[in-house]
């Protein structure tokens, strides 16, 4: 279980971006295709049709609008938490990036700095400061 803490753990700005991403690394072993659901330089969190166990490695490749090709990244997972009791097979998995190249985190920055600076879509920028801690 995870409960929200008090504390500023977050150090980017997240982008709350529904896109596609797929990665390889979980328990069935080949690609699997989900929900981007946002996205910092730090990491991701998407939305997975299967439990991927914490600190799993997985190899990640994110549809951004601003790339003609997926931005590639190696990501472990931090955190992963069932969606709703009633979709047994829908999971939030969080990952903090391993490997990223600086190209890609440059891309992943600008495109939050554009969004946030847009007079209308500021509002996909998320700068909350809450973090999760094991209970």
């Amino acid at each position: 279980m995870f409960k929200k803490s008090q504390e500023n753990l977050r150090k980017h700005k997240r982008l709350i971006a529904y896109r596609l991403l797929s990665y390889e690394g979980g328990p069935v072993g080949e690609s699997v295709f989900c929900n981007l659901n946002n996205i910092s330089e730090g990491g991701v969190l998407f939305t997975s049709p299967e439990r991927v166990e914490a600190a799993s490695v997985l190899q990640l490749k994110i549809i951004l609008p601003s790339k003609e090709f997926p931005l590639e990244a190696v990501g472990e997972v931090v955190r992963v938490e069932q969606v709703d009791d009633k979709e047994p097979h829908r999971f939030k998995v969080a990952c903090t990036f391993k490997q990223i190249s600086d190209e890609n985190k440059k891309e992943i920055s600008g495109l939050i700095e554009k969004v946030s600076s847009s007079e209308f879509a500021h509002k996909f920028i998320d700068e909350h400061k809450k973090s999760w801690r094991r209970k």
